[in-house]
C-alpha cells in the first residue's frame, strides 16, 4: 500500500552505507546531447512529440523532408524499442503553441487579429488509416479565450484526413462557422493519428507531409508556414545515467546544472513552468523509465539500478521553492522481473512529497515492501518539479547526493573485554554509526556513562562489577533494532618492571593534522578507527610516537597494545 505525506527535517549526521551507492547519485559526471532540428518560427512557442520520443526512445517521429516547393515537415507515427526490447507505439504531432488543457485550450500560439479569415490551405501527401484519422487543428483566441462557434464553442476547427496520397495535394480546410470576433492569437497543429480521442489508436507508419501553410482571406502569415527555414535546438547538458523526461516543452531551453553550497558540489535542477500564455511542463528526472503505453492503456516501469540487497530508505539533499504552495514529489519503485508476463512487478517502493524550502535539507524517505514473498531485483527512482494539480504555478527543485540506505544484518560492540582492576575508569565502546538512528546502553551495576549516552561511542566508568554491556540501536528508517552485548571481566594487571598497571596516555591530544603524537609508555602496535568503526590505520611501532599523515581532523577511537594490555582512548585532530 502506497503512503502519501511530506517529507521533512534535516539530518547532517555522517552516512555509515551499507550495500552499494546509486549510479551518479552525487550529479558529479554529466553529458551532452546535441538535440535535433525543428522548424525556424522565431520566437513562437511551439511543442512536438520529438519532445517525449527522443528522451525516451533516441529517435525522431517529427522531421524535415522534401516537400512540394523547397522542404517540407514529415510527421509519421511509429513503433519504438525501448532499453528492454519491449516495443511501444508513439504518437506523433506539432503544435504551434502548447499542450490543450481539460478544456481543450491550447495555451500560446502566434499573433493573429483578423476574423475575415476564411480558410486555411496546405500542400500534404500521406499514408493514414482510416481507423484512426490525421488531423488539422486550428484555435482562435482572444485574451486566452477560444472565439468562434465551433465544436461547442470551444473555437477549435478540426479536420480529418485518411487515405494514400502518394504526391503533395493542395487541400483547403474552411473556417467555417466564419469568426465574429476579432482574435489575437491562433494554435495550429498536426498529427499523424487523431491523438484526441480516447482511448488512442497509434497505427505504426501512418504519416503526413506538410508544405505551404497558409490563411485565405487575409494578410497575415503563419510563422514557418513554408517549412523551410530549421534550426537545430542548442545543446543541452545532462547527468549522465540518469534520464531527464520533459513533459510538452523543449529541454534545450533549460539549464539542469546547479551548485549545492553545502559541499560546494553540482546539483541537478529541475522545473516547472504552467502558465495560460506559454507551454506548461514538468520536467521529471529519472533512474530508469516511467511511461504509459497507448495501445495496451497500461502503466510500464524500466528499472535504472541492479540490487544486490533490499534498500530501507531513500536519502537525498534538496532545496525546493515556488510562486504557489505548490510540491516536488519523490517516487521510488523496487520492482522483480516476471519471465511468464515479459514485464517487471512493482514489489515495494514508496511515493511522497516535499515541502518548500529556500535552505538546502538532507531527508530520508522508508521504503515499503509491498509483497513479502517477492525479493526485488532492481530499483527505479524519479523526482518531479510540481503536480499538475496546482496551476499558474512556476517551481524549482534542486537535488543533490541520493543514496540507498540498507540496514546491517548484525551490530557488534567494539572495546576492551578485559578490563584493569586499577583502570577501570574512561573504558571506550562504541558501534557503527548510522543516520537516524538512536542508542540506548545497558550497563553493569555500578557503572556509569560519562558524557553524552545516547550516541554510538560511550565512555564508561565501571563499579564494582563487571558483567555485559548491552546496546539497542533502534532506526527511524525501517530497518529492524538491533542489539549487541560484550561481555567485559576485570583483571589484576602488573608491568614488566613490577609497576601495577601503569596507565599509558598520549599527548598532544587534540593533535594538529599531519603532526605526532607521543606515548608515555611503550606501545607495540597502534590501531586508529573512524567513529563508524573505520579502521584508518594499524601500525607496529619501535618508538614512543606515531605520525598522523593523511588522517583527516575528526574524532577518533586510537587502540594501543602494550605487552600487559589493550588501551583505547579518544583522539581528536584538528
Amino acid at each position: 500500500m502506497k503512503r502519501t505525506f511530506f517529507i521533512y527535517g534535516a539530518l547532517w549526521i555522517a552516512a555509515q552505507l551499507m550495500g552499494q551507492s546509486i549510479p551518479n547519485g552525487n550529479f558529479e559526471t554529466w553529458k551532452t546531447d546535441s538535440l535535433y532540428p525543428m522548424p525556424d518560427v522565431g520566437n513562437i512557442s511551439f511543442v512536438s512529440s520529438n519532445d517525449e520520443i527522443y528522451w525516451r526512445y533516441k529517435t525522431l517521429n517529427v522531421t524535415k523532408v522534401a516537400g512540394a516547393q523547397g522542404s517540407a515537415i514529415r510527421i509519421e507515427t511509429k513503433e519504438c524499442t525501448r532499453s528492454n526490447g519491449s516495443k511501444d507505439t508513439s504518437e506523433a504531432y506539432y503544435v504551434l503553441g502548447g499542450e490543450p488543457d481539460n478544456n481543450m485550450i491550447f495555451p500560446g500560439g502566434f499573433p493573429f487579429s483578423d476574423s475575415a479569415v476564411q480558410a486555411l490551405e496546405m500542400y500534404a501527401r500521406y499514408h493514414i488509416d482510416a481507423s484512426s484519422p490525421g488531423i488539422v487543428l486550428i484555435q482562435f483566441k482572444k485574451n486566452g479565450i477560444p472565439v468562434g462557434e465551433n465544436i461547442g464553442g470551444t473555437g477549435l476547427y478540426v479536420f480529418s484526413v485518411s487515405g494514400i496520397q502518394n504526391s503533395f495535394t493542395k487541400f483547403t480546410f474552411p473556417i467555417f462557422p466564419r469568426l465574429t470576433d476579432i482574435p489575437d492569437t491562433v494554435a495550429i497543429g498536426y498529427a499523424s493519428n487523431n491523438v484526441l480521442q480516447d482511448p488512442k489508436v497509434l497505427v505504426p507508419g501512418d504519416f503526413i507531409e506538410i508544405d505551404s501553410v497558409y490563411f485565405t482571406g487575409t494578410s497575415q502569415k503563419i510563422p514557418g508556414g513554408g517549412f523551410n527555414a530549421w534550426k537545430t535546438l542548442a545543446p543541452v547538458k545532462i547527468p549522465a545515467v540518469w534520464n531527464i523526461d520533459p513533459d510538452h516543452t523543449r529541454p534545450a531551453e533549460f539549464n539542469f546544472t546547479a551548485q549545492n553550497p553545502l559541499d560546494s558540489s553540482t546539483a541537478v535542477r529541475i522545473t516547472k513552468k504552467q502558465n495560460g500564455t506559454d507551454n506548461g511542463y514538468i520536467q521529471r528526472l529519472e533512474l530508469g523509465q516511467s511511461y504509459y503505453n497507448e495501445i495496451q492503456q497500461k502503466q510500464y516501469i524500466l528499472p535504472g539500478i541492479k540490487l544486490n540487497a533490499v534498500p530501507r530508505a531513500l536519502f537525498f539533499s534538496f532545496k525546493y521553492t515556488s510562486t504557489t504552495s505548490d510540491s516536488a514529489s519523490v517516487q521510488v519503485a523496487l520492482t522483480k522481473w516476471d519471465a511468464t508476463g515479459d514485464s517487471n512487478i512493482v514489489v515495494g517502493g514508496f511515493w511522497g512529497k516535499t515541502e518548500p524550502t529556500n535552505k538546502w535539507k538532507k531527508v530520508f524517505i522508508p521504503i515499503e515492501k509491498w509483497h513479502p514473498s517477492y525479493v526485488p531485483d532492481s530499483a527505479y527512482i524519479k523526482f518531479e518539479a510540481g503536480d499538475w494539480k496546482i496551476q499558474n504555478a512556476s517551481s524549482e527543485l534542486l537535488i543533490d547526493n541520493v543514496y540507498f540506505h540498507f540496514c546491517e544484518d548484525t551490530i557488534a560492540i567494539t572495546g576492551e573485554k578485559e578490563v584493569c582492576l586499577d583502570k577501570k575508569n574512561g573504558i571506550t565502546y562504541s558501534v557503527p554509526s548510522i543516520d537516524s538512528s538512536t542508542y540506548q546502553w545497558i550497563l553493569p551495576a555500578g557503572a556509569t556513562i560519562v558524557g553524552k549516552a545516547d550516541s554510538n561511542v560511550i565512555t564508561v566508568n565501571f563499579g564494582d562489577s563487571a558483567g555485559v554491556i548491552r546496546v539497542i540501536q533502534s532506526y527511524a528508517d525501517g530497518c529492524a533494532n538491533d542489539t549487541a552485548e560484550i561481555k567485559v571481566s576485570f583483571k589484576k594487571c602488573t608491568s614488566s618492571t613490577g609497576m601495577s598497571g601503569s596507565k599509558i596516555d598520549i599527548y598532544p591530544n587534540p593533535a594538529p593534522m599531519n603532526g605526532v603524537i607521543h606515548f608515555t609508555g611503550q606501545v607495540e602496535s597502534v590501531e586508529i578507527s573512524d567513529l563508524t568503526g573505520k579502521v584508518m590505520m594499524e601500525k607496529n611501532l619501535r618508538a614512543a610516537e606515531l605520525s598522523l599523515e593523511n588522517l583527516p581532523a575528526g574524532i577518533y577511537l586510537l587502540r594501543m597494545q602494550t605487552k600487559e594490555n589493550i588501551s583505547v582512548r579518544k583522539l581528536l585532530i584538528k
